[in-house]
């Protein structure tokens, strides 16, 4: 079943209740219904993490772990595709929404370039955060929709293919026994 191949990656209950952040959500943390694992749960918490992950701001999580309690998603699942976004994916990810905010926009012709520094906080941020907030809208929308779908496909997949082998297993124990 692709819920115990989940459960695998998903943090624990008592570890994500652990965390800092974690406690500012009150008691619907203890809700059972963002624990349990299931077809639209762990889609919906695709869909969370993905777009989420793909927001250029800080605290990524936390708005994953908001929107999981408002929709009723797996909270832990919705929190680990969070994780996509990391310090090796950040340039790419944000240099693909600002681009596509940019030719929406309209303002392809302006080279994109980060640097970490207060400097280009304080000059260049003005400039790019338009570009940059619609692209990631847009792709974060686009990359959730089909992580949504994608989870549903590998969902549906893994049950016909867990049918598949109780059928073929039931076979043979019917064959073995007229023989």
């Amino acid at each position: 079943m692709p819920k115990d191949r989940l459960k695998k990656f998903i943090p624990s209950p008592s570890k994500l209740k652990s965390m800092g952040l974690v406690h500012v959500l009150g008691d619907q943390i203890h809700n059972p219904n963002l624990w349990h694992l299931n077809r639209r749960s762990a889609a919906g918490a695709a869909f969370i993490g993905v777009f989420c992950a793909f927001q250029p701001m800080p605290f990524q999580m936390f708005l994953a772990a908001l929107l999981a309690l408002w929709l009723h998603k797996n909270l832990p699942l919705s929190i680990t595709f969070v994780w996509l976004s990391n310090p090796l994916t950040y340039g790419p990810m944000f240099y693909l929404n600002y681009s596509i905010g940019a030719l929406l926009i309209g303002e392809s012709d302006h080279p994109f370039s980060i640097q970490l520094s207060l400097e280009w906080l304080t000059n260049d941020l003005l400039y790019y955060w338009q570009p940059l907030i619609l692209g990631s809208v847009i792709v974060g929308t686009v990359a959730g929709a089909t992580s949504y779908v994608l989870m549903k496909a590998y969902w549906r997949w893994k049950v016909m293919k867990s049918w598949q082998k109780r059928i073929e297993k039931r076979r043979r124990q019917l064959a073995d026994d007229d023989n």
